[in-house]
């Protein structure tokens, strides 16, 4: 209905050969630091986390995308077969990914965490899958802090324990020091928090160097770590990375890049957008008028008013349903 205002010029069509060849041949950096410069002039205007934290809050953690391992033989994961692994780092401020590293299927969490650029002031919240007493202490040696879930085999002795508000979830909170193997690599001061979810009633157990931080600020920061999750479900849903246009490690970098750019962008739509809207009406809206010829800010407008007109429809139907 709102597209018969429009004038309508069609796109030319392109061949799914000619984009894996444009793949192919242009160098997938091209594209990760498109999406770097886009990262770095947008982000100020993104919406802050609301935790009592110095610096950034970044979530870490990857996610597996299944590959054919005959026509991606560098993607291994099992004998027979493939997959990608995007290591993602994710900026709780917008929710918009910092940073992703592609390897194959067989490379671990703590192996890509090991190198990377710790930023001071930082909070890296991550599962046990970076558990790794040595890069807790490079973390804390670079000013910055973690909060992790404890494992059940790693020692801890406390010389302090603080007092808790038992009607929030805390049913302990202790500082000290680990035992054992892991106080060789890390021999400063660390913080236990025992939480149990008044909702869910799941026993948890976390650690941390957040020293100072109330505990349950200390549980909560973690449930924030769900984002991540979130996240990586919404790109396999939406942006179509699990099929690709080319078999190359270059090609398939490339098309990465461009959807994490294809992500940006609509996150600043979004959130530039007075009306409520989700980034899928978003990706709706933009399919809508991929063969259309008219200024953007026309067609946001009209796209508006039409979810706005859907709304009261739908309320006034269930209006009539509940009387």
């Amino acid at each position: 209905a709102t597209s018969s205002i429009f004038s309508a010029e069609p796109l030319v069509n392109v061949k799914k050969s000619t984009l894996a060849d444009a793949n192919k041949r242009i160098n997938w950096r091209f594209y990760y630091e498109l999406f770097q410069t886009l990262f770095a002039l947008f982000q100020g205007g993104f919406s802050k986390h609301e935790f009592p934290v110095p610096g950034k809050l970044l979530s870490l953690d990857s996610t597996l995308i299944k590959v054919c391992l005959e026509r991606l033989p560098w993607a291994k994961y099992r004998a027979t077969k493939g997959a990608l692994k995007l290591h993602t780092l994710l900026d709780h401020d917008g929710l918009v990914p910092q940073d992703i590293v592609v390897t194959h299927g067989k490379i671990s969490d703590i192996t890509v965490a090991r190198h990377m650029t710790i930023a001071p002031g930082t909070t890296y919240l991550v599962d046990r899958g970076y558990f790794d007493s040595a890069w807790f202490a490079k973390i804390n040696r670079g000013n910055a802090f973690f909060v992790t879930r404890m494992k059940s085999n790693v020692g801890f002795e406390w010389t302090e324990h603080p007092a808790i508000n038992r009607e929030q979830g805390i049913r302990g909170d202790w500082i000290g020091h680990f035992s054992g193997t892991p106080s060789e690599h890390y021999p400063d001061p660390l913080r236990l928090v025992h939480f149990i979810d008044p909702e869910t009633r799941k026993d948890l157990w976390f650690l941390t160097n957040l020293l100072d931080t109330e505990a349950l600020t200390i549980a909560q920061l973690y449930k924030q770590r769900w984002q991540i999750e979130l996240f990586f479900k919404w790109i396999k849903q939406n942006l179509k990375i699990k099929s690709f246009l080319g078999t190359s490690e270059n090609a398939i970098m490339s098309q990465i890049w461009v959807a994490m750019i294809v992500f940006l962008l609509l996150h600043v739509l979004q959130q530039s957008s007075k009306a409520s809207i989700t980034t899928h009406h978003l990706l709706i809206f933009i399919s809508m008028h991929l063969r259309v010829k008219i200024p953007i800010s026309q067609a946001w407008q009209v796209f508006q008013r039409t979810e706005k007109h859907v709304k009261h429809k739908r309320k006034q139907k269930l209006r009539k349903l509940l009387n």
